[in-house]
């Protein structure tokens, strides 16, 4: 049973009209992968203050947005906190 709900909930997010209309909030289960750096990926749950940690970026808002939203929310914190680690 549990290979179906799996295998639906991967369909939903599949579907992106679906995955659009979804907002996170506050206890929801996040996956972060980065590209490459499976060191880097974690899994977290959304905060009462709506936030999530993320290695090497620290607390990315998150509650009220999409999936997409998200996803670009945490790469623009990412790369500012990259920005502010370089050297000048």
């Amino acid at each position: 049973m549990k290979r179906i709900a799996v295998g639906v909930f991967l369909l939903f997010l599949a579907v992106p009209g679906l995955a659009q209309t979804e907002k996170l909030g506050s206890g929801d289960a996040v996956r972060v992968t980065v590209f490459q750096q499976p060191d880097l990926t974690t899994e977290a749950r959304v905060t009462e203050r709506g936030t999530i940690n993320v290695p090497l970026v620290g607390e990315v808002k998150v509650q009220g947005m999409s999936l997409a939203e998200a996803g670009k929310q945490i790469r623009a914190s990412s790369r500012a906190a990259s920005s502010s680690r370089i050297p000048r």
